[in-house]
């Protein structure tokens, strides 16, 4: 038979076997949401407690320990930070019904923070609602009982020793003077608007020399609150007090105080000399205040600091907002009614000089104050745009991330954008890759946000999800938004509150515990815990080819002594190859392993540390041969 060569048959000779390799070299996050075969190298499906250590690489995070040797008096419900005026930053925490600052319990009044700290009489309890709260800029507490204010004072013996006491808001709320100018039969100029928070208000009249009656603009006063009446004195400028049933009584049904003498004129031409402060019931109106849950302290661009608050039940699509830098003074018209009722407002969002108020069927309603041409001390809040998109569904996820804010929605974290600020809809979504674990996350309305240097970290049964700022990737996986930010998983953690201290993270849990991360600690609470880095669906070679991976090279940072172990997955579920054993060193350690992975259709690695040592990988190669042969399986 004659030679017939090699190149004449179709498709020539096959080809020897060759070796290849698999880098990855930059280590960017998780990603929860893309199909093994779709996914970049620089992204893992499965890198439970990694954090970013550089741009492009990743290491360990931080474990925690228990910072309190005991257990508060309940779970926690809050908490935040305080700098009072000449002290350090002190730590606030809300635990079952109680208030305390820097684990000292804080009383529910004056009387009784001054009987503790003169008399040494015990605090039995703050009187707070066992459940989350909102403590706002300025320390306004929300826990849908009563609004409180963190407040301190100098003891009442004259020592410099401050105490400290979160009484309601209405125990200390602004009295205003609603009347001015007031004949005793009526009439006058309205001045300031009524207190929801205070029954108490003052009116100031004009004494003509010969009436004895003066009417109040309200009947049906509260007759145990009594009446404070106060007549101005011959100088003009300093005032006495009278004394009920001597010098005036009051008839509380009708609203009229009868003097005994008739106040003279006033000695001071425009100038009221007659100031009658009386307590009407605002308990219902107060109630408005008392049952909010969600607050947010907005900015004004115009100056000064305003309370916005809402949650109340059984007004669900409405809020209120404080007086400027005042929070115990809160107008009876200082509410706005927003959309339908049946879509109730579940957080806020500051943007700019704008205030976003979200409503749980994903309307935005964006507002800017206007102040009144005829009155530059009122301002209202009217409705600039309505933005629509998905459902709003958890009021403790709203943070600000690097000026953007973030908020959960049922199709994941959006970012609310100035670009958005006169759109029809909003569509920024920012957490494609965990969007495919977060969202199928049980009592996701109980998420809880926090931004902690560069992550917005949103905690759910026992996760935290984190989006990294300081990683932005431009990527068609969500067409209609701009980018992505670079995420990761940390698992283990019953964060029910986050909150960070003097640049530190703390968390407490449901059994009142407290808990800081350390970024010297490898353990939780003094157990390790895994760390890991798992590689996608490897796709190396032509898919129809015969593939046998041969050997796997790690390098990890400098550091100290670290045990590694290797799985393999061929498609057949994971098994521990071997242990990579690195000791400490000053330089990038490495190490090659053999893998003896032949004729596989899906190969994966993963790199895992499950001791209290440190885990910092720096580059994975993956050696495999692709033979000329097809696989004959396919």
């Amino acid at each position: 038979m004659p030679y017939i060569p090699a190149a004449a048959f179709a498709g020539g000779a096959p080809k020897p076997p060759s070796t290849q390799i698999i880098q990855i070299n930059q280590f960017n996050g998780i990603d929860l949401s893309s199909k093994p075969t779709l996914m970049s190298l620089t992204r893992s499906p499965d890198c439970r407690n990694m954090m970013r250590s550089a741009p492009g690489k990743v290491k360990r995070r931080m474990g925690y320990e228990r910072v309190n040797e005991q257990p508060y008096s309940g779970r926690i419900n809050g908490a935040t930070t305080a700098r009072p005026k000449g002290e350090n930053e002190r730590c606030i925490v809300h635990a079952g019904n109680n208030l305390y600052m820097d684990g000292t319990l804080i009383a529910g009044s004056r009387a009784d923070a001054e009987n503790e700290a003169i008399n040494g009489t015990p605090i039995t309890t703050t009187g707070l609602a066992n459940h989350r709260s909102c403590i706002t800029k300025g320390n306004c507490i929300f826990d849908g009982l009563a609004a409180r204010l963190l407040v301190y004072a100098d003891k009442l013996d004259g020592s410099e020793t401050r105490i400290y006491f979160a009484p309601k808001l209405s125990d200390s709320a602004y009295v205003p003077t609603v009347m001015i100018d007031r004949d005793p039969k009526g009439g006058g100029t309205a001045y300031e608007d009524v207190n929801m928070l205070s029954d108490a208000f003052t009116e100031l009249f004009y004494a003509d020399g010969e009436s004895t009656s003066y009417q109040m603009s309200f009947d049906d006063l509260i007759a145990d609150a009594g009446a404070t009446v106060k007549l101005m004195n011959d100088d003009g400028i300093t005032w006495r007090e009278l004394t009920e049933g001597v010098d005036y009584n009051v008839n509380y049904v009708a609203g009229v105080v009868r003097f005994v003498t008739a106040p003279a004129v006033t000695p001071v031409d425009g100038q009221s000399n007659v100031s009658i402060t009386v307590s009407k019931d605002r308990s219902e109106k107060r109630a408005w205040i008392d049952k909010c849950t969600v607050a947010v302290a907005y900015q004004l661009p115009t100056g000064g600091t305003r309370i916005f608050a809402t949650g109340n039940p059984e007004y669900p699509n409405r809020d209120y907002w404080s007086e400027i830098d005042d929070y115990t003074y809160w107008s009876d018209l200082n509410y706005s009614i927003l959309g339908d009722s049946r879509s109730k407002i579940i957080g806020y969002s500051n943007l700019g000089s704008y205030l976003a108020t979200h409503k749980s069927d994903g309307s935005i309603y964006i507002r800017t104050p206007v102040t009144d041409t005829s009155d530059a001390n009122r301002q209202s809040f009217p409705t600039m745009n309505i933005i629509r998109g998905p459902k709003n569904t958890a009021s403790f996820s709203y943070a600000e991330l690097g000026n953007e804010p973030l908020f959960l929605t049922e199709n994941g974290v959006f970012a609310l954008t100035s670009a958005d600020l006169t759109a029809e809809k909003y569509a920024q979504d920012r957490s494609f890759y965990i969007n495919g674990s977060l969202l199928k996350e049980n009592n996701i309305n109980d998420a809880i946000a926090l931004v902690w240097k560069d992550y917005y970290m949103l905690a759910v049964n026992h996760r935290i999800y984190l989006l990294d700022g300081s990683m932005k990737t431009y990527t068609p996986d969500e067409p209609h938004s701009t980018y992505q930010y670079e995420a990761f998983l940390w698992t283990g953690i019953p964060a029910r509150c986050l909150w960070q201290w003097n640049n530190e993270l703390y968390f407490g849990d449901d059994e009142g515990n407290v808990y800081r991360f350390d970024e010297s600690l490898l353990t939780d609470n003094g157990e390790p815990f895994l760390s890991c880095w798992e590689t996608p669906d490897l796709q190396g070679g032509l898919f129809h080819k015969q593939r046998r991976y041969t050997k796997a090279a790690l390098q990890i940072q400098p550091g100290d002594e670290t045990d590694i172990d290797l799985s393999v997955n061929g498609g057949d579920g994971w098994r521990t190859r071997c242990v990579m054993a690195f000791p400490a060193g000053a330089y990038a350690r490495r190490t090659v392993r053999r893998l003896d992975m032949a004729k596989v259709n899906y190969a994966a690695l993963r790199i895992s540390c499950g001791k209290a040592q440190p885990f910092e990988p720096d580059a994975i190669n993956i050696e495999y041969i692709q033979s000329g042969r097809d696989d004959k399986r396919l």
